[in-house]
């Protein structure tokens, strides 16, 4: 959806203003012609796309764009064969940053022709559905012929050669020269045990001298599965990651013990006391590291004796392991089995989807949005409509005071202006005797993103005022910054 020869333009350039203009008129002439975007973003044109970013050696990142804009649109998302099959056939021909060999900045490949440019020499190759409908209202065939023989591709090209004594064809070459030129692709998708739906490899990162005689980079070792980054990160900072070793990660960071080392969710679920060393990282890992006081047990069965908590995920890397496959689950035992769960604030993937027993209710002024998104579309319809309610956390829902079995409130206080009037609604929705998750990050100074609480004091007075704290955890995320996270009981 972007007009020929606008991609790639540098960033606040005159040229800019220029094809602003000409979309605005693209814009009105498909308006006036009745053409929606639908009939433009076809699976043909999701391919031509796929095809120019093998051609450019582009970023793994479209990879995560490319399925979002089909799946938007309604048509079949690329999966890792098309992945595949698009870059087996397709010669990279762009000579950037950061694969080289020359490295040419960016802009050196818009004044070359851009996107359009390259197109024409896949299209030479046969690489390209020409007759799909573009932003112009025309085929991109016919945008193509118009590129081919238009004074601003000349113009460009020309201002190539002036400003920086470089030739347009040795930025974006023929495939003829690309080859001569040691041009490779520069992404490869391996599949296998250790990714069973496919992986992706930025493979001009990997150095030359390890690339065996027939272009292919053969890596054979024993695989070692990091649940948390800061295991493997200590690998690296101490020099142990000696050989040749497959390392992969899954799973989000658990929480950590008072000698800062990781604890698995098994650990916190077995012994619920773990939580007084406990300093967790982040909203889902502290939720995990609660599982053994909130939830009841794990019912959990393993392989061999190894334990990889995480393989619950269906994780193709902890299958991977040698036939080691530990496997975990909640337990059948749930204390909240039928009870009233709350989320003030919950965002657009609640946390309360740990808790696979309770009828649970949501709290986010942009709840109407996140229900809308694509992604989470699926994922809202399992809870009713009745129990979504779009509205700040510092206005009251009436019909759950006094409701709440347990009540989370999560990064959510220190973004108000209110924090005061926020604790006093999570008390209404609390039950006697219920349960409170309740985090917050504190910074020194208050800000416009973090206005209402000043200090750890004024905060934990404000909830002792309203709660009984059961377990309290801090740490310091940053040197300005104190995270703090607090179970409490209601009275």
């Amino acid at each position: 959806m972007a007009l020929p020869h606008s991609a790639l333009a540098p960033s606040g350039s005159a040229v800019w203003r220029e094809i602003a203009t000409r979309s605005a008129r693209a814009v009105t002439h498909l308006a006036e012609r009745g053409i929606p975007i639908r009939e433009i973003l076809s699976p043909a044109a999701i391919r031509n796309a796929m095809t120019v970013h093998a051609a450019f050696g582009g970023s793994t990142n479209l990879l995560l764009h490319i399925p979002a804009i089909a799946h938007a649109v309604g048509i079949p998302r690329p999966v890792v064969q098309d992945w595949i099959a698009v870059n087996k056939v397709t010669p990279r021909l762009v000579d950037v940053l950061p694969n080289g060999p020359s490295y040419h900045p960016t802009v050196r490949a818009y004044l070359a022709g851009g996107v359009p440019e390259v197109m024409l020499h896949l299209r030479c190759l046969g690489l390209l559905d020409t007759s799909v409908l573009t932003a112009t209202g025309r085929t991109l065939g016919e945008n193509l012929d118009t590129w081919e023989k238009s004074d601003r591709r000349e113009r460009f090209r020309t201002l190539l050669a002036d400003r920086d004594n470089v030739a347009a064809d040795s930025v974006i070459m023929s495939p003829e020269q690309a080859r001569a030129r040691g041009l490779t692709g520069t992404l490869v998708f391996p599949t296998g045990n250790l990714a069973p739906q496919g992986s992706v490899i930025k493979a001009t990162s990997i150095a030359a001298e390890v690339v065996d005689a027939d272009g292919v980079y053969r890596h054979t070792g024993p695989a070692r599965v990091f649940y948390v980054g800061s295991g493997r990160h200590r690998r690296f900072a101490g020099g142990s990651n000696s050989g040749r070793r497959c390392d992969g990660f899954g799973g989000n960071r658990p929480a950590r013990d008072g000698n800062g080392r990781d604890l698995s969710d098994h650990q916190c679920a077995q012994d619920p006391a773990l939580w007084k060393a406990c300093r967790a990282a982040d909203r889902r890992a502290l939720l995990r590291s609660f599982y053994g006081s909130l939830c009841g047990p794990y019912r959990a069965g393993g392989i061999g004796g190894r334990k990889l908590p995480l393989a619950k995920m269906g994780s193709g890397l902890a299958k991977a392991m040698a036939g080691r496959v530990y496997v975990c689950g909640i337990g059948s035992r749930c204390l909240y089995q039928g009870k009233v769960l709350i989320d003030v604030g919950c965002g657009s993937r609640p946390v309360l989807d740990y808790f696979q027993q309770g009828q649970k209710f949501f709290l986010d002024p942009l709840l109407a949005d996140y229900v809308k998104i694509p992604a989470m579309e699926t994922h809202w319809q399992r809870h009713p409509a009745s129990h979504r309610f779009c509205l700040p956390a510092e206005e009251s829902v009436t019909d759950l005071y006094d409701r709440g079995d347990f009540v989370l409130c999560w990064n959510v206080i220190n973004h108000s202006w209110d924090p005061f009037r926020i604790v006093e609604q999570i008390r209404s929705y609390a039950k006697s005797g219920a349960k409170i998750l309740l985090g917050t990050d504190l910074c020194e100074r208050p800000y416009l993103g973090h206005p209402g609480i000043k200090s750890k004091p004024e905060f934990l007075r404000l909830i002792e005022q309203h709660f009984r704290v059961v377990k309290r955890s801090t740490r310091n995320a940053f040197p300005t910054c104190l995270d703090i996270a607090l179970l409490l009981q209601k009275p």
